[in-house]
């Protein structure tokens, strides 16, 4: 590619398109396209926590509000989360062999999640309904154990509107939790730039409950999920 000076002067300029393509291509398409690869991948940790939410609020509608139960459901379905490597394996004969390998990478993810959920309890579930007030208004004392459980049956007879709740009996049988899964994103310059921007000035967002999450370079995803109670939920679970 030749081009001419002011004077006239002919001179040649070869390969300068190539390097600014390269300059923008490094500074903006490779950021960007990992960006976009991490927001997919954010996407499909929300639909995983989306799913170990309902189950986590099924196991409790089902124990009487018991929050082991609860952690364990939601720690059984986050798993999937944990299984990013070492599932695909190669055989002595080239294929790849992700059978032999699996019961050993589901057991890690498992035991990953179990640790993050029970014991260090990185990831929280908060019960929002029944509330203790709930229970003030519909409790009656179980006669085999001496524990003060609301009753799940006879809801047509008695359904009166509780004066310290505001609500039915029937609406205080609604399980209703919420979840917060700490989400530490793998791609790499990308997960930095985004807890920057979270934990800076331009985000409202600073409560405590979120910078647990940052401070181990992940975001937090918030799930909620609403299941009918089937077991009369106990006031001494909820209140663990």
């Amino acid at each position: 590619m030749t081009r001419r000076d002011g004077a006239g002067r002919v001179y040649a300029q070869c390969g300068a398109a190539t390097i600014e393509f390269y300059i923008i291509a490094f500074w903006v398409l490779v950021p960007l396209f990992m960006a976009i690869l991490q927001l997919g991948l954010f996407m499909v940790a929300k639909n995983t926590a989306n799913v170990a939410t309902l189950a986590a609020a099924r196991a409790g509608a089902a124990s009487g509000l018991d929050m082991g139960e609860m952690r364990r459901a939601f720690a059984l379905h986050i798993a999937p989360l944990y299984a990013t490597s070492g599932l695909w394996r190669i055989s002595d004969e080239g294929f790849a062999d992700a059978q032999s390998n699996y019961k050993s990478v589901g057991l890690s993810a498992i035991v990953r999640a179990r640790l993050e959920t029970e014991g260090m309890k990185i990831h929280r579930i908060t019960v929002l309904n029944p509330t203790s007030k709930s229970f003030d208004d519909f409790q009656i004392t179980r006669a085999s154990d001496k524990a003060q459980i609301i009753p799940v049956d006879g809801l047509y007879a008695n359904n009166a509107m509780g004066g310290k709740s505001q609500q039915q009996r029937s609406d205080a049988l609604l399980l209703k939790i919420e979840t917060r899964y700490c989400y530490q994103m793998i791609i790499p310059v990308i997960d930095s730039m985004i807890i920057k921007v979270l934990t800076s000035d331009l985000w409202s967002d600073h409560s405590l409950d979120h910078l647990t999450c940052y401070a181990i370079n992940a975001i937090p995803i918030l799930s909620q999920s609403v299941v009918r109670i089937t077991v009369p939920p106990e006031r001494g679970k909820l209140e663990k």
